[in-house]
């Protein structure tokens, strides 16, 4: 078992930039979980790579893990009729062109989707693969700062919650925050429907390991996440997801 010191916490903050380090001040607990994210993500890239000979070439952690990450995501494709769904269902998006004339470009959008998808859920999942232990007092001071937040408020709430995370500027996101409205006033006492905008809350959307945006997280009423997706969904989507959470 690997473990991780209060001094090397510390030092780690220490090397932040100045910006970076007032960000996460009182909110340590998010960069102990980076490196904790990192090292376990370490562990099982070197695994993979006893068993990869060519993986001996990758000279840095972070290209070791990033191979090994690739290789989970290797087998990912969209079928034509995921692809056609998506433009039928999007076609704003694409200027109103025929599937044929954008068909690779949404091929190419969706599997990156859903790769950063997959790579997401694997590290979601960390905690049930591996065994982590945690200073219960030290994160009992953490936590009265770490879950003053709108989502954290929402997973307390007792109601199932939809959670996009995305940003100003960018087009998908802007897309989807209108329907994000219908819902909010379609499902109002129902379910919490937030819009986190990550350049304003990097340190929420560090802790939701959100790489790309935009994403929509759904949590039960329990708090738990139940599902994930990275990219514009239309509202029958969204709709279709809450509905198997039980929100009608």
């Amino acid at each position: 078992m690997k473990t991780t010191a209060e001094k090397q916490l510390r030092a780690e903050v220490a090397r932040l930039p100045e910006a970076s380090r007032k960000q996460v001040r009182g909110f340590e607990i998010v960069v102990l979980e980076t490196m904790a994210t990192r090292a376990l993500l370490r562990n099982e890239a070197v695994a993979w790579s006893k068993r990869a000979p060519s993986a001996a070439a990758r000279k840095s952690d972070d290209a070791l893990i990033g191979a090994y990450l690739q290789t989970l995501v290797a087998s990912v494709t969209v079928s034509d009729t995921a692809a056609r769904a998506f433009s039928e269902q999007n076609r704003q998006m694409f200027g109103g062109a025929a599937y044929d004339a954008v068909a690779s470009e949404i091929r190419s959008y969706l599997g990156s989707g859903k790769r950063q998808q997959a790579i997401a859920d694997h590290i979601q999942n960390l905690g049930k693969r591996h065994l982590i232990e945690v200073n219960a007092a030290w994160c009992a001071t953490q936590a009265r700062t770490v879950l003053d937040n709108p989502v954290d408020a929402a997973r307390r709430s007792g109601k199932p919650a939809l959670v996009k995370f995305g940003s100003k500027g960018c087009i998908p996101c802007e897309m989807l925050a209108p329907i994000l409205e219908e819902l909010r006033k379609s499902y109002a006492g129902k379910c919490i429907v937030l819009d986190v905008q990550v350049r304003e809350e990097p340190i929420l959307a560090a802790r939701y390991v959100i790489e790309s945006i935009p994403v929509q997280i759904f949590l039960d009423k329990n708090g738990n996440e139940f599902f994930r997706h990275v990219g514009f969904w239309p509202k029958e989507k969204l709709v279709e997801k809450l509905a198997q959470m039980g929100v009608q």
